[in-house]
């Protein structure tokens, strides 16, 4: 568990990472958690600090899937269910790179600012990527909302001007309407996926406690209700893909 043994594999991994890639964002998570893991618990929160700022993500988020590894694998549960708190983290940081990816077309392409304003803040888990489009909304271009920022937003601001995007996306604003669109109607299907998911966590919760039968009903309804979102938002997904091809 000495540093620099622990700092030569860190670099290795580090250095076959594409960082503008939310596949390669997750792996490396993936791969990092159990090695972080495993050192010493002084260390833990240097390597945590240093994988944060190569990914460009929330050390506390961090934090948290580190400490959800270690609960579950202190236990001891079976392998297919560390194969699930995988699939979760995996999950988590395509959506973080999802909402990353919207917001640099938005904040690159001045065109797209109508577009935006139909984005809801609650789409945005990442507190830097919801921080920003909050300042984005009340700002007249990318220098003032530049100003309003603290550093550590500044610095993410930067990180996703910085963003490149391919030809058919950077030469054609037919293109990036059409991309823009597609990013949010899938930040709006995971958002409502999520939302389905915690309304029923509270029913089942609420029936195990014997909740009031009113209170119920209403839970059951808004759960139908945000499941036919979803299901409309799956059917216009549908379309976009048939379009595309």
């Amino acid at each position: 568990e000495a540093l620099p043994l622990k700092e030569y594999a860190f670099k290795a991994m580090i250095n076959k990472v594409d960082f503008n890639l939310a596949e390669d964002k997750s792996v490396t998570v993936q791969k990092f958690l159990p090695v972080i893991s495993e050192v010493k618990d002084r260390l833990q929160p240097y390597y945590l600090q240093r994988l944060a700022n190569l990914l460009k993500v929330d050390e506390r988020k961090l934090e948290h899937e580190l400490r959800e590894f270690q609960r579950k694998q202190r236990r001891g549960r079976s392998s297919g269910t560390v194969r699930e708190t995988s699939s979760s983290i995996s999950s988590s940081f395509l959506s973080s790179s999802l909402e990353e990816y919207c917001l640099a077309l938005l904040f690159q392409y001045p065109e797209l600012a109508t577009m935006g304003k139909e984005l809801l803040l609650e789409y945005f888990e990442c507190s830097e990527n919801r921080e920003l489009f909050v300042e984005w909304q009340s700002a007249s271009d990318i220098n003032s909302l530049r100003g309003t920022l603290d550093v550590s937003l500044q610095e993410h601001l930067d990180y996703l001007l910085s963003k490149t995007f391919p030809p058919a996306i950077g030469e054609s604003e037919e293109g990036r309407r059409r991309d823009f669109a597609d990013c949010a109607l899938r930040l709006r299907e995971e958002f409502l996926r999520n939302l389905v998911r915690k309304k029923e966590e509270l029913l089942s919760l609420e029936r195990s406690l014997g909740g009031d039968a009113a209170e119920l009903a209403k839970l059951e309804e808004q759960g139908i209700e945000a499941d036919m979102q979803l299901g409309q938002v799956f059917k216009k997904s549908m379309g976009f893909s048939a379009r595309r091809k």
